[in-house]
């Protein structure tokens, strides 16, 4: 998907600005980082103390920290050796790369909370590799999200592929009246796996970061922030999402809505 298709360029700014706790630009070939967000909540950038800026001693400091969840350790080990890191993302055709892992906003605090951390590599002008680094918590609207370690984003192929598979299918219901919902999600739950959305444009983000999973779209018409139509046209811009079959189910009788 090229930056310019306009189903990126909506999801990628309202992600920016509201999902994510921490956004860094990473320069893996000279091994330093710039914070671009950091919230409140996030963890301290500090490492021994210091403000270290080499991400690589920066992975090394959370994965050694109590912050870190036990089982999580060893992919923060596996990404403070900057050159695995720099092989992992040419070797793989500098692809995106997501991790999901557990950490606590405090060392005191006893509870560990779900997050998913999103790395987009590229290769500027100058041919250093350079790499986005953005954290955000997996909360109830995106807690579908894997708790793998380390997961490459498929292509098209794949996607395919996985929806043969003879495992269960999952459908991506999008409807903003509970009711209906309901009603949708107890006929279809035996048979498929159901991910709910609640408008348009929660519908889109589950969309966007699940499209390998999704067999079908069952879509209301007529929601709040954005209704069916406009979903319809987004994805209609995107090759790979466009792929993904939408069943319009609506009390809409209009002719022009048909």
């Amino acid at each position: 998907m090229e930056l310019s298709d306009s189903l990126m360029y909506t999801a990628m700014q309202r992600l920016i600005l509201l999902h994510y706790q921490k956004i860094l630009y990473v320069d893996l070939t000279e091994d330093f980082y710039s914070v671009l967000k950091v919230s409140d909540t996030e963890w301290n950038m500090k490492v021994g103390g210091t403000e270290s800026l080499k991400i690589s001693e920066w992975f090394k400091f959370f994965a050694e920290s109590a912050l870190c969840y036990d089982a999580d350790r060893e992919t923060f080990r596996m990404f403070s050796n900057i050159d695995n890191l720099r092989e992992m993302f040419r070797k793989n055709g500098e692809k995106p790369v997501r991790c999901s892992y557990k950490r606590k906003n405090k060392p005191d605090d006893s509870e560990f909370h779900q997050c998913v951390m999103e790395l987009f590599p590229y290769t500027d002008k100058n041919g250093h590799l350079i790499v986005f680094l953005f954290v955000r918590e997996a909360t109830e609207r995106n807690d579908y999200i894997p708790q793998s370690s380390v997961e490459q984003l498929d292509e098209k192929k794949q996607l395919i592929e996985r929806r043969s598979n003879g495992g269960k299918r999952k459908i991506l219901i999008i409807e903003d009246n509970p009711i209906s919902r309901n009603i949708l999600v107890n006929f279809l739950k035996e048979d498929y796996d159901i991910v709910e959305a609640e408008n348009g444009l929660v519908g889109l983000d589950v969309l966007f970061y699940n499209y390998r999973d999704i067999s079908a779209v069952i879509l209301d018409l007529y929601m709040p922030v954005i209704d069916g139509f406009e979903f319809l046209k987004k994805i209609q811009t995107n090759p790979i999402l466009s792929a993904i079959p939408v069943l319009v189910a609506t009390s809409a009788s209009e002719g022009d809505d048909e």
